[in-house]
C-alpha cells in the first residue's frame, strides 16, 4: 500500500516537471541553455519510476519502496512546508 501512495506521489511530482518544462518551452525560458537540466530532472523522475516498478515485479517490495521514497522525500518536505504557511499565515512584514 505504501508503494503505491508514493509511487502516485512520485507520478504527481514527474507530471509537474513536466508541466513546468512545457510552460517554460511555450515563453522560451526553458529553451538553449536551461534544457540540459530540465531533461536530466525529467528522466531521473522517470528513472526513479520505472526502476521502482522493476524493483516490483521481480518482488522486492523493500527496494521498490525505498526507490521510489527517495524522490518523494523532498516533495513530500515542500507539501508540508507549503500547508504550513498556509494553516498559520505568517505576518512576513
Amino acid at each position: 500500500m505504501a508503494f503505491w501512495l508514493l509511487f502516485a506521489f512520485d507520478a504527481v511530482l514527474a507530471a509537474v516537471l513536466l508541466l513546468i518544462l512545457a510552460i517554460g518551452l511555450g515563453d522560451r525560458s526553458g529553451a538553449g541553455a536551461n534544457i540540459g537540466p530540465w531533461i536530466t530532472l525529467i528522466v531521473a523522475a522517470l528513472a526513479a519510476l520505472g526502476v521502482a516498478l522493476w524493483f516490483k515485479r521481480r518482488h522486492s517490495e523493500t527496494a521498490a519502496t525505498l526507490t521510489v521514497l527517495i524522490p518523494a522525500l523532498p516533495g513530500l518536505l515542500y507539501l508540508g512546508f507549503v500547508l504550513m504557511m498556509v494553516v498559520m499565515q505568517p505576518n512576513w512584514r
